[in-house]
Parts: structure tokens; sequence; C-alpha cells
């Protein structure tokens, strides 16, 4: 008898392409994606019958993909709680409206307190945390709820992002280490990479922020590079799975994923040990 996986959430970078040039990104190099609906079918079908309940929606940029909404229809219709995740720049009025009852959460990247900080390292052109400001309370009037992403960095890592969670009080906020992928920003990890200690200093200085969940208090959930590695399971634009190597990303038919040889692809104790599963209905 087939044990059942513990990964109920899949991560899809859905394009590779972006309106940002955020110098630590991990996908500088990554490109493709698919260009017909049918195609976009399958990859849901494929991850359905792995299990999977959540989709967190990526890029690049997911909204410059032009099946983007169309992801999100097919999404709903298959029951999948969908996640975007996005530098939110192309959040409107318009485009949230078309969000609305499609879209469970919105995860925003958040590296900085300062604009002028988050413009030198390629977030935006200097107004990214003002626009951000405008755009929450139309999410949360739309019935969506908002995650913040925060990247800590050798620019960022002596910062205070307590004033900015208080004012935006996201439903999670999730702080991840500068990561190194090799082939993909292994040439700026100097410029970027942050030591384990000064992460944890940075870890520390938060670990007391409260967050309101469904009624409930919760805490930001910090990720260190370590744990990182293997506990996500990662569509590329393509359709494949990605594997990060310490040789390099390795791409994997997503057809040729199957219950018995999920464990290959994702540590399921780093996966449990982040906190991936939640209560995200």
């Amino acid at each position: 008898m087939t044990n059942i996986p513990v990964i109920k959430s899949a991560n899809w970078h859905f394009t590779a392409k972006c309106n940002y040039s955020c110098g630590f990104c991990t996908r500088q190099n990554s490109n493709g994606e698919l260009s017909s609906l049918e195609s976009v079918d399958a990859v849901l079908t494929s991850l359905q019958r792995l299990g999977i309940e959540k989709l967190n929606i990526v890029g690049g940029e997911p909204m410059m993909h032009p099946l983007f909404y169309e992801l999100l229809r097919l999404s709903k219709e298959m029951g999948f709680v969908a996640c975007v995740t996005t530098n939110g720049s192309l959040l409107n009025a318009a485009t949230i409206q078309k969000m609305q009852g499609y879209v469970s959460w919105v995860g925003i990247s958040i590296d900085s307190p300062s604009d002028e900080t988050a413009a030198e390292m390629g977030r935006g052109k200097g107004h990214h945390l003002a626009h951000i400001k405008k755009i929450v309370p139309m999410l949360r009037e739309a019935g969506i709820k908002l995650k913040i992403n925060t990247v800590v960095t050798k620019q960022t890592k002596d910062e205070d992002m307590r004033d900015v969670i208080a004012e935006l009080k996201p439903a999670r906020w999730k702080v991840f280490q500068f990561l190194t992928i090799k082939g993909q920003n292994d040439h700026v990890s100097d410029e970027f990479a942050v030591t384990a200690e000064e992460f944890e200093k940075y870890c520390e200085r938060h670990r007391t922020v409260e967050l309101e969940s469904e009624g409930k208090t919760i805490y930001p959930v910090f990720e260190s590079a370590e744990c990182m590695c293997d506990s996500y399971f990662m569509i590329d634009a393509n359709g494949e799975v990605e594997v990060n190597t310490p040789d390099g990303v390795l791409h994997v038919p997503l057809n040729a994923v199957t219950l018995e040889n999920f464990s290959k692809l994702v540590d399921y104790e780093k996966y449990a040990e982040r906190g991936a599963v939640y209560a995200w209905h």
C-alpha cells in the first residue's frame, strides 16, 4: 500500500519574465514558459494526481504571463488553493478585482523598509513599498489574505522591519536567508550573501513580531539557506520539476513523478519543519 506523502503544496515558477531586476534573484538565468492552455491544464492535472492542494504561483513575475488569469480559473475549478507571489508592481484595483474569488493569498516581496535600499538592489525604482502600502487595503477588501516575503541580504541584515509589518498586518511573514543557486545567482554571492550568524541576528530582532491569522496570534517563519534546500516541490516555467543540487539545477519531467518516488525530490522532514502545511483555506 502506498503511503500518501506529506507534500501538499507546490511552487510553480509560471514564467521567467520579470519587470524588476533584483540583483539577488535566484532565477536570473531561467527561461521558458508554457504557451497553451492545454499544457497548463496538464501540469495542474499532474499536481492533482500527486495530492497537491495549495499552488504557489511564482515567477519571474507571474502576472506577466498571458495565461495568468486562465491559470487562476483552472486552479479554482480543479480545487487548488491559489497563492500568487508577486513583486506587487502590477497589482491595482482592476487586477485585484480579476483575481477576486480565484486567489486565496497574495505574497508580496518586501525586503527593506527603505525604498531607496530596495531600488539599489533592483527591487523597483524607488517607490516599491509606497505602492504596496496603497494596494494592501484593496487586497483586504477583496478578501485576499496577505503574506509578505523578505530576503535578508548584506544590504538589509541590520535593518528593522517591525514598523512595516505592524502597518501592513500580513497574515503570514516569511523571512529568507539569501540563497545561492549555482548557475543562477552564484556570481553575486559575495555582494549579497549573509552568514548564518548574521541571519540569526536578524531573526532574533524580529522573532517576537506578532501576526494575526484567523483570530489567532502567530509568528514569522524564518528559513535559513540550509532549511530551504530540498524542502520545496518546485515546477519550472516549462512545466518540469526543478531540483537544486550542488552541481546546479536538475530538471525532471513532471509525469515521471509518482507517489513512490516523490521522496527523492523533496525532503519530507525539512518540508514539515519549515511549517509548509498550515491553515491556508
